[in-house]
């Protein structure tokens, strides 16, 4: 059998080696980058384009199940040498001793090497010995003026307070921030602090405990462009505060807001508030553009009217649904920006 002999790639012009490096997935520049420290130099020289960096924390388990899949193709050899490089101690690669140390030291190698900052951070909540409020301090120290495009957090929530540490700790900016939470009964709503970011999704399937994704008070202070949380205890004084808010001038970058919400009293949703209803056949659309949201247009037909103290036109309108046999309402409102 005959052995392949080594590719001098180092040897190519260097304009040949930009398109070939160019050409590369992100992993495979990571390991080119790994094979010495000129290959390391000559891959910072070069621009390479779109060049996000993910950052994800996972649980020993989800390592393991990660490696064995296939999914990162690492090698002990690779993690000797960015050990080495990081002048850390040594770690296994089968999870077992890796640290959150180890992850934020091969975040920073990453960044590094592709000249950018991290464009999404993903993590387990329940990841053991992770200290969130360090974790954003470092955030906030290495990406000052970089707007995160994704946060996502996932995992069984028992405790919210170290997340809402996180929270307050934060001052990156992030773009789309998505809660995969699993909260048991006696979970208290996580402080977000200031709701700045453009998007705010919170998910759950698991209707027998209403998560407490939220307080109305962060609704109402919020700065948010688009809000979308599935499962959501709020009643109908909450949704009523919620609009007056609106109308009285709270967050005037609001353009959507839904929530999936056990059915309510519609008079005392709407006690105190001016409505026009709309002709049945009045069809109206809302459409935004998001690379990370799942829904990019909504549809509203008829509908109710509002106006905000400045004059801006909203319309909110509620429809049924099942889920797992159990009535829900879709409640929408939408901001018309551009007029309606």
């Amino acid at each position: 059998m005959e052995i392949a002999k080594p590719f001098p790639i180092l040897k190519l012009p260097f304009l040949v080696l930009i398109d070939i490096v160019k050409n590369l997935k992100k992993l495979e520049i990571i390991e080119l980058s790994l094979a010495s420290k000129k290959c390391r130099l000559i891959i910072k020289s070069i621009k390479i384009p779109n060049p996000g960096v993910d950052f994800k924390l996972v649980t020993s388990t989800e390592l393991s199940q990660t490696a064995n899949d296939g999914r990162v193709p690492c090698s002990q050899q690779q993690f000797n040498y960015l050990t080495n490089y990081l002048k850390l101690r040594t770690y296994d690669i089968d999870g077992a001793d890796i640290t959150v140390e180890f992850e934020r030291a091969w975040a920073e190698y990453v960044c590094d090497l592709f000249g950018n900052n991290i464009s999404s951070l993903i993590f387990d909540s329940n990841i053991s010995d992770l200290d969130l409020a360090s974790l954003s301090n470092w955030i906030n120290k290495r990406q000052s003026t970089s707007k995160m495009r994704l946060c996502r957090l996932y995992g069984d929530c028992n405790d919210s307070d170290s997340i809402s540490q996180f929270f307050g700790a934060r001052t990156f900016s992030i773009y789309h921030l998505s809660i995969q939470l699993k909260f048991s009964s006696k979970v208290t709503p996580i402080n977000f602090g200031t709701l700045d970011m453009d998007e705010f999704v919170a998910q759950d399937e698991d209707i027998k405990h209403m998560p407490n994704w939220i307080s109305v008070e962060s609704v109402l202070t919020s700065n948010c462009v688009r809000i979308w949380i599935e499962l959501c205890p709020f009643t109908a004084t909450d949704l009523n505060r919620i609009i007056k808010g609106w109308i009285n001038g709270n967050n005037s970058r609001l353009e959507i807001l839904h929530l999936a919400i056990k059915p309510f009293d519609l008079d005392q949703f709407v006690e105190g508030i001016e409505y026009e209803q709309r002709e049945f056949d009045l069809l109206r659309s809302y459409s935004w553009n998001s690379d990370v949201m799942f829904r990019r247009e909504v549809t509203i037909r008829k509908g109710f009217d509002i106006v905000g103290n400045d004059g801006t036109v909203a319309t909110f309108k509620i429809e049924n649904r099942r889920w797992n046999d159990e009535r829900l309402w879709d409640f929408t409102l939408v901001v018309w920006k551009n007029g309606c």
